[in-house]
């Protein structure tokens, strides 16, 4: 598998914590992975068969540095989008489901790393109807 770069993983884990809606949580603790199927943002990036059960409570540094894929990401920049993911995604049937705080969260990191936050502006866009 080729390592990923840092804008492919950041587009990955915007889009998908979008698609998802919801952190990956239990007990008020991020997972990676969850029995539903939802992931979090670092967890959408792990390939089922580099995913381990005793990644589950490390540090996104931690887990980047056994997966292969991972391993060219900027840990820095993982860590903040699973920042981003725990303390902006709603819970799981939260009264406002709305992904908008995480999307305005992921476009402050992208300036923060020097990426094109182009994907988080269109997803906001689209959750305003498609207003500027």
């Amino acid at each position: 598998m080729i390592p990923l770069d840092d804008q492919t993983a950041f587009d990955r884990m915007v889009q998908h914590c979008f698609d998802q809606g919801f952190r990956s949580e239990a007990k008020d603790t991020c997972m990676y992975r969850m029995d539903n199927g939802a992931r979090c943002a670092v967890g959408c990036l792990i390939p089922d068969e580099q995913y381990r059960k005793d990644f589950e409570g490390r540090s996104a540094a931690q887990v980047a540095n056994e997966v292969p894929v991972l391993r060219e990401v900027d840990w820095d920049l993982l860590e903040s989008m699973q920042t981003a993911h725990d303390s902006r995604m709603p819970p799981l049937g939260a009264r406002d489901p709305s992904p908008r705080r995480f999307l305005l969260e992921a476009l402050k990191i992208a300036k923060d790393y020097h990426l094109s936050g182009s994907l988080p502006r269109r997803l906001l866009m689209s959750l305003d109807g498609g207003a500027a």
